[in-house]
């Protein structure tokens, strides 16, 4: 079954196309309470994508999920786990970028996945 959730929605820099979109995505990975305005802070985004991939995780604890979406989220979920995860590696992420997390009750642990 396919369900769409509103709340892997993307990262929102900023909701107005900008030139320096790059300098500014480092800087929101430098400092994840920085916003531009009418954008979202990193860990806003981070919190967000977390707790929602938590729920499914408690809702389909003997299954497995798969979730589709786009780099920033999952990149930021995945320094969530693992404090390698930068902006970096953000950037240098192939697509499809295709990673597997393991949640045993303790906590998540990512098994496998490019460039980690």
């Amino acid at each position: 079954q396919v369900e769409v959730v509103h709340d892997f929605y993307e990262h929102v820099l900023s909701p107005e196309p900008i030139q320096n979109w790059r300098e500014l995505l480092e800087q929101s990975w430098t400092d994840f309470d920085f916003a531009l305005p009418g954008g979202e802070t990193m860990r806003s985004t981070q919190t967000r994508g977390f707790s929602t991939l938590e729920k499914f995780t408690r809702l389909h604890s003997s299954g497995t999920i798969v979730i589709g979406g786009h780099g920033t989220i999952f990149s930021l979920i995945l320094n969530r786990i693992e404090t390698g995860v930068d902006c970096a590696f953000h950037l240098a992420m192939p697509m499809p970028a295709v990673y597997t997390l393991e949640f045993d009750g303790l906590g998540c642990k990512i098994v496998s996945g490019s460039g980690l």
